[in-house]
């Protein structure tokens, strides 16, 4: 048994060791409806469309009763893991240890013990190998990653990654990194069990891997023993193109897996519509694509649903009389399962809330709804919030109001007589509830003058609180009087100024609104100033920002471009625009231009690149593993990113083909990376970075 505990570490075990891996893009695509008995998915759907149910075979499957002597029933007589697939190898390391890989998806119980509601599952990839160097990394090749792992001070490892955890509705599977399931190679005799893709008592050769890789592979110092059998083939493999016991692999895999033949049907919405001309029955479902789906209201008569083309969505009408009764219920069978599998539903009618607002002002909700049963008289019925609790019933009209309310309800609920539900939030309207506060509009006055603050045009505000934001020049001094009031005054000095006011108002709830005014007092003293900032030496293609600054009155400030090519301002009316440095051997040169009442100010700034402009890009490594098929080239560049990247072409200069592209990052290191590449046809290549680094004629290491 397993307890929480034990599943939370082996998902930080995952988390940890997972760091190195290169985990397949492909997967599982379609998670099945629940069995209605056990709350498990019926199947697991892959990428080619292969489904499979959990394995309960005991002689063929990972499964097992505990009471074997009883019949298999839930929860009584359940396995507390179960598995939709399993796929295991296992072979000798350094002819003294041995080497398992586990892989599979899992249902289990999250608290180990088989109780209905702890239901969980998830996909599972685990490694153990002994008889290894101590403290040494290892290259693990599964049939769906390739994976470094070191080993501890024994020369063990032990690592298990369980990836898409999670409880009802299960799609974390979609997550697994598991997938398409591999299949016995029929070029290999026996085939496999009628109805499953493996038997767990046999080893077969498989196929299927979505990386190429039908085999489980380690790579690392004294893997295995000179001699043994289960040495690579290649004896490139492994990190010594010398050595041949640095690489191990074997074949052969337990497989195990059940065809689905239940893929089964969840039924999401049945409702009718009932008028005079008619009544007329909308089934939607859900099941796997291609399925036989018909639903009935009567057990008798049958109407086929439609499906989606490439999905599991199904939907189908049917007209029944007005004369007869409309059932209460709708039964979906799906025939393309062994045996059918049936599922019922209520049906009901659909309501619509068209409607639900609060006024703050009158505390009074209405509500207005309706019903597709325009002629069966339903009632319709109000509730408050999550507990359906208060409320009322909708007049003839579809109306309900309900006055005296201090606080309205998040939610109402609209329930019908004939079964339909639905749920929606309510608006709130009202002046308080439109808190907005006016400060009144920017003044001019003359020296010494007292300026009127008025802020009684702000809405829904019960407090009101007037403060000095800023003043030009910074620290002038200045009262308000009557702060607190909506309507305060304000002395301006005898010398220039311009002061920014802000008025605060409250609803006395919490909520706040603030607005901005500006009084200006101008003796002419004041005239506007501006400094363009120190000249800049700049990379090409770097990141580069202009330093201006103004003073004295000034209400507008403007960059313009004097000379060099022409470059992009972010936004050229703030005193620090930033732009991006051209390439190349430049001069640029701006102008600040600073205005405000009472005239101008003008200054330049030059911004130059170093002598040539252009990056120096160098190469670490440069290699191609041909085992792999795999291309690692490694270097640095002086500019580092974001927008500058490194294309690398195949021969001593660019007329060669392109391998391949990679980023530099923010330190201005860059690492390319390629598998399943053709063998170069010569030992060199060529390197040239988007900002005009290059570098010709780089060896590179094939082995």
């Amino acid at each position: 048994m397993r307890s929480m505990q034990g599943w939370v570490s082996a998902l930080l075990l995952c988390f940890v060791v997972l760091g190195g891996a290169s985990v397949s893009a492909q997967s599982i695509q379609t998670v099945g409806p629940n069995n209605t008995v056990t709350d498990f998915p019926l199947w697991l759907e892959d990428t080619n469309g292969l489904a499979l149910a959990i394995c309960d075979d005991e002689g063929l499957c990972a499964f097992a009763r505990p009471d074997v002597l009883s019949p298999l029933s839930f929860p009584g007589n359940f396995p507390d893991e179960s598995f939709w697939y399993t796929c295991d190898a296992l072979m000798p390391t350094n002819g003294i240890g041995t080497a398992q890989m586990v892989i599979a998806m899992e249902a289990a119980f999250a608290n180990g013990d088989v109780i209905p509601g702890d239901q969980i599952a998830f996909g599972r990839l685990r490694i153990r190998a002994d008889g290894l160097q101590a403290s040494t990394t290892y290259t693990i090749t599964t049939p769906y990653e390739v994976i470094d792992l070191d080993t501890d001070g024994a020369g063990e490892i032990n690592a298990t990654f369980d990836r898409g955890f999670g409880g009802a509705p299960f799609s974390g599977l979609l997550n697994a990194g598991i997938g398409p399931f591999l299949q016995w190679d029929p070029a290999f005799a026996p085939a496999p069990p009628a109805g499953y893709i493996g038997d767990i008592n046999v080893e077969h050769a498989v196929i299927g891997s979505p990386i190429g890789a039908n085999y489980f592979r380690i790579e690392g110092p004294g893997a295995g023993l000179l001699g043994a059998a289960n040495l690579c083939a290649d004896p490139t493999l492994g990190p010594d193109p010398i050595d041949t016991t640095d690489c191990i692999e074997t074949p052969n895999f337990i497989l195990t897996g059940k065809l689905a033949t239940q893929l089964g049907v969840t039924v999401d919405r049945a409702t009718y519509t009932k008028t005079a001309a008619g009544t007329v029955v909308g089934v939607w479902a859900t099941s796997a694509s291609g399925q036989d789906l018909r639903a009935s209201v009567d057990g008798v008569t049958e109407f086929a649903l439609v499906n989606e083309p490439g999905t599991g969505r199904y939907f189908g009408r049917f007209p029944i009389s007005n004369v007869q009764a409309v059932p209460t219920s709708v039964t979906v069978t799906n025939y393309s399962d062994i045996p059918n599998t049936v599922v019922g539903a209520p049906l009901t009618d659909l309501v619509r809330i068209i409607q639900a607002s609060f006024d703050e002002n009158t505390g009074t909700l209405v509500v207005r709804g309706n019903t597709s049963d325009s002629i069966g008289a339903q009632s319709l019925s109000i509730g408050f919030g999550a507990a359906n609790a208060g409320g009322g019933s909708l007049d003839a009209t579809g109306t309900l109001t309900v006055s005296g309310l201090s606080v309205p309800p998040a939610q109402i609920t609209l329930d019908s007589s004939a079964g339909g539900r639905t749920t929606a939030d309510v608006v709130v309207t009202g002046i308080s509830a439109q808190l907005l506060a006016d400060a009144g509009v920017d003044v001019t006055a003359a020296p010494g003058a007292t300026v009127t603050l008025d802020g009684s045009g702000s809405t829904g505000a019960l407090s009101f609180v007037w403060t000095v934001a800023s003043t030009l020049p910074a620290g002038t001094p200045l009262t308000i009087t009557n702060a607190n009031s909506a309507v305060a005054s304000i002395t301006l000095p005898l010398t220039s100024v311009q002061a920014t006011l802000e008025l605060t108002v409250s609803d006395g709830l919490g909520a706040q609104s603030s607005d901005l005014v500006v009084v200006t007092n101008v003796t002419g003293d004041l005239p506007p100033t501006a400094n363009a900032g120190v000249d800049q030496t700049i990379d090409g293609g770097a990141p580069a920002a202009l330093e201006g600054t103004a003073g004295g009155l000034f209400d507008s400030v403007l960059w313009t471009q004097l000379a060099g090519p022409t470059v992009v301002l972010s936004d050229p009316t703030a005193l620090a625009p930033t732009f991006t440095m051209p390439t190349g051997q430049n001069v640029l040169t701006f102008q600040l231009t600073v205005s405000g009442p009472f005239g101008a100010a003008v200054d330049t700034v030059t911004i130059d690149t170093p002598l040539g402009g252009i990056p120096t890009v160098t190469v670490i490594s440069a290699r191609y593993r041909v085992s792999r098929s795999q291309w690692r080239v490694t270097g640095t560049a002086s500019i580092p990113g974001p927008g500058h990247s490194v294309t690398i072409y195949l021969g001593s200069d660019t007329t060669g083909p392109v391998i391949g592209s990679t980023t530099v990052d923010n330190l201005g290191d860059w690492d390319f990376r390629e598998r399943n590449s053709p063998i170069p046809s010569g030992p060199q290549i060529t390197i040239v970075t988007s900002l005009g680094g290059q570098l010709v004629g780089v060896p590179v290491t094939i082995n």
